[in-house]
């Protein structure tokens, strides 16, 4: 078959009676039509396929069975311990005396770096990369490795539901946590995207085709063709931000968001203190003038999170993208400089992504005209 499905029913040598899963109403016919289907990479884990007559479910149909016995590779498994990586504890971030002993290691950090490179001049990507390492460095204290628990045999789902609410009652002082409870309680298990239909007729079950797939759908989606515009706008050029924006976007940046590829959260550059500050603020300065972004700011972590419908179109998924926080701090620089411009084009009736204004202002004014109509 296609895609590397196999028929694993028919790979065992049996009598007919054992492999017969259809009568005829009149008793005289019977047939193998009922079959069980697999990707070839998982032939191995069925041992044994059979129909059995005994089963009376009131219907022309035998039952079929079949016994396999799952096989994970060594390799696998290692693959699978890589992939859990270290998340931020931001509680530990909220104790002066943690925010203080990694201020510190940040600034011994920056120092040595400094020393080892003093007569080096670097480039815009040198200059991220060790801000990044020292970041990295000063971090790991702060940095833990989420516990998976084994499941236990005698933890079901009435001990599991019992868990949940103990949990749920004493989160009620933190109301991010309480949500965030409530909200997995309500939604309960969510399955994984294991097919997606590359055509009609096509299944893909592979996990490397199922990312080349969405690859290509967002790709197509998001990175556009660009038009040269002949006609330029000629405006003044705006002075690089000064290490007093610098600050000041950093701390409006918001908290508990999953980071980018450079696995750095806002609230490490929120405590990190003024010496890292300065170097961030070089680099952009830097940035500003060459016109030249890391290689790292333009990378971008796809999510893709299910709308609505069939699960199996990529379509029907809409994408998150997990950016660099350190890119971000320049992206909300830009926005300061080209809100001023954006507020002279865009005309009154533009209410969506506006700040202090909002569609359902227009939701309200066709409403009345309705009623003073009607």
């Amino acid at each position: 078959m296609s895609n590397r499905i196999i028929i694993s029913s028919i790979y065992f040598q049996k009598k007919d009676i054992y492999k017969q899963t259809w009568i005829s109403p009149d008793v005289a016919i019977k047939n193998q039509i009922d079959h069980v289907m697999t990707d070839n990479k998982h032939r191995s884990w069925f041992s044994n396929v059979k129909s059995h007559r005994e089963a009376d479910a009131n219907t022309d149909h035998y039952l079929v069975v079949a016994t396999l016995i799952e096989k994970l590779s060594i390799f696998w498994k290692e693959n699978k311990s890589r992939k859990s990586t270290n998340m931020l504890n931001v509680d530990r971030l909220r104790n002066p005396l943690e925010i203080a002993q990694y201020r510190k290691r940040i600034t011994e950090e920056l120092y040595t770096t400094k020393e080892k490179k003093e007569h080096i001049i670097l480039h815009h990507e040198n200059k991220w990369t060790n801000i990044k390492n020292v970041i990295t460095s000063a971090a790991k204290n702060l940095k833990e490795n989420p516990n998976h628990n084994k499941k236990k045999h005698w933890f079901n789902n009435e001990c599991m539901e019992t868990k949940a609410l103990e949990e749920l009652e004493g989160e009620r002082n933190n109301s991010r946590n309480f949500f965030k409870h409530c909200k997995r309680l309500k939604q309960g298990f969510k399955s994984e995207t294991l097919f997606l239909k590359k055509n009609q007729n096509d299944l893909i079950s592979e996990p490397r085709e199922i990312v080349q797939h969405f690859r290509k759908h967002f790709d197509a989606l998001l990175n556009a063709s660009q038009t040269n515009n002949s006609n330029k706008t000629k405006y003044k050029e705006y002075k690089e931000p000064d290490l007093r924006e610098i600050d000041y976007i950093i701390n409006n940046l918001k908290n508990n968001k999953a980071p980018g590829e450079g696995d750095i959260n806002s609230e490490l550059l929120k405590t990190s203190g003024k010496d890292l500050i300065i170097e961030l603020q070089s680099l952009i300065r830097e940035i500003w003038h060459k016109e030249q972004i890391p290689t790292d700011w333009r990378t971008g972590i796809i999510c893709p999170i299910f709308k609505n419908f069939d699960t199996g179109i990529v379509s029907n998924y809409h994408e998150i993208s997990l950016l660099d926080t350190a890119y971000k701090i320049l992206s909300m620089a830009l926005l300061r400089r080209l809100v001023i411009y954006a507020e002279d084009i865009l005309t009154d009736y533009q209410t969506d992504f506006r700040r202090g204004k909002s569609t359902t202002y227009h939701i309200f004014t066709i409403r009345q005209v309705m009623e003073k109509f009607y």
